[in-house]
């Protein structure tokens, strides 16, 4: 004890199945010279109860006395996630109406699950936000380049289809003029989350149509800067550009692919389809084309696989014509 007033310990843990000498502490404390209040003392175990709780107990007393923690490895091996909440006092009836509406001015949940909540700028933009993590949608776990998580691009297209679809004025169809991929977005094993956020402004289409701009950015808690990972224009498709495909006659003129040596050839180039992206089941290809009988895994949800896998089910031909979508 006189060691301990020397050394002018503040704090005093006792490593042992049940507090017999942390208690001495307190009574001997003044007697053995030491100065000032007594240290706090921490007892690890208690012969009754749960041990597990007891640590947990233990160092939230420690935290609480002023002991530096190593959070890191207090949760070593653990998928977890981080939340975000809102910097405004937490009054329900601030941020809803007597009926459940949403109060006016704030963000409301977009239609795709990848979009996360919408909120127009003053300068007519329209920003969607949401935290993207593996823990959110364990189904990206099943899309993989050289063993790391890569979001796929037909999300990025879903994405940017779904929004510019969300702020039409007016029911329609839309066409995909272009689509271009900047960054690869690799999600973390551990369950870090990235926040995403797709930016769409209104502009021109190629032949001078009204058109959107989709830019979809990422970055990491604590990043300066965002990433940007894919840009692509959407515009109203024209009402005498729909088409119907003769189906059995573009079959005839196409070769048969076997499914199983192309997901093959894809795994010994790197890239790994789990069960939720083998949902190829047939696949017809010739010179600049191709159609594929596309069915959504057992693994997601309809909603969630309807909006990932959309683009590449919808992709019938490589003429140039883009992909349209009803809204």
């Amino acid at each position: 004890m006189a060691s301990l007033a020397e050394a002018g310990a503040d704090i005093v843990v006792e490593l042992g199945p049940h507090p017999t000498l942390a208690p001495m502490v307190t009574m001997a404390w003044a007697a053995a010279g030491g100065a000032g209040d007594p240290p706090a003392s921490v007892p690890s175990l208690k012969r009754d109860g749960d041990e597990a709780a007891q640590v947990m107990t233990a160092l939230a007393s420690l935290y609480a006395a002023g002991a530096p923690l190593s959070f890191a490895g207090l949760y070593g091996g653990e998928i977890r996630r981080k939340g975000r909440t809102s910097g405004l006092p937490l009054s329900a009836p601030a941020l809803l109406g007597r009926d459940g509406a949403r109060a006016k001015g704030s963000a409301g949940p977009a239609e795709h699950p990848l979009l996360g909540y919408a909120r127009r700028s003053a300068k007519g933009e329209v920003t969607f936000e949401s935290e993207l993590s593996l823990a959110e949608h364990p189904w990206l776990t099943d899309h993989r380049v050289f063993y790391h998580v890569v979001m796929p691009g037909a999300a990025f297209v879903a994405m940017a289809v779904a929004a510019a679809g969300v702020d039409a004025k007016a029911p329609g169809s839309l066409l995909l003029e272009s689509f271009q991929l900047h960054a690869p977005l690799l999600l973390s094993d551990d369950g870090e989350s990235r926040t995403l956020q797709l930016v769409l402004e209104a502009g021109e289409g190629s032949d001078g149509r009204s058109a959107k701009t989709a830019e979809i950015y990422s970055r990491r808690d604590g990043e300066d800067g965002w990433t940007l990972h894919a840009r692509g224009q959407v515009a109203d498709l024209p009402a005498d550009a729909a088409r119907t495909v003769d189906l059995p006659n573009l079959i005839r003129r196409l070769s048969e692919r076997d499914i199983t040596e192309l997901y093959a050839a894809f795994a010994r180039l790197g890239i790994v389809y789990g069960p939720a992206f083998q949902g190829l089941c047939s696949l017809w290809s010739g010179q600049g084309e191709a159609l594929g009988e596309v069915v959504l895994a057992d693994t997601l949800s309809q909603r969630r696989a309807d909006d990932a896998s959309r683009p590449a089910g919808r992709l019938f031909s490589g003429d140039g014509g883009g992909l349209a979508r009803d809204r």
